[in-house]
């Protein structure tokens, strides 16, 4: 790839891939394998209190907000394919 003035740039496209963090909450069995993104407009006021709070509980914005999707979606019982299934629900062959 050459810019306006003509000059070579190299281009690189690596992919996101998930990373397998521990989630708060409780033990999960599926992971998602993939990731998507997700952007939303937010005051900025309000972003830098929320990444404040974040970091002072060791937690990363992502994984509130992942949580906080989980939680909406049980809370409205929707299912998707990796939502955790409830300790003990899992059936044993007979």
């Amino acid at each position: 790839m050459r810019t306006a003035a003509g000059a070579a740039v190299a281009v690189y496209i690596i992919p996101i891939q998930s990373r397998r963090l521990p989630r708060p909450g409780p033990p999960h069995t599926l992971m998602e394998s993939k990731t998507a993104r997700l952007t939303i407009l937010i005051d900025p006021v309000k972003k830098k209190a929320f990444e404040t709070l974040c970091a002072a509980q060791d937690l990363t914005p992502s994984q509130v907000v992942r949580q906080l999707i989980r939680d909406y979606l049980a809370q409205h019982g929707v299912d998707y394919a990796t939502k955790p299934k409830p300790a003990g629900s899992t059936r044993q062959k007979k």
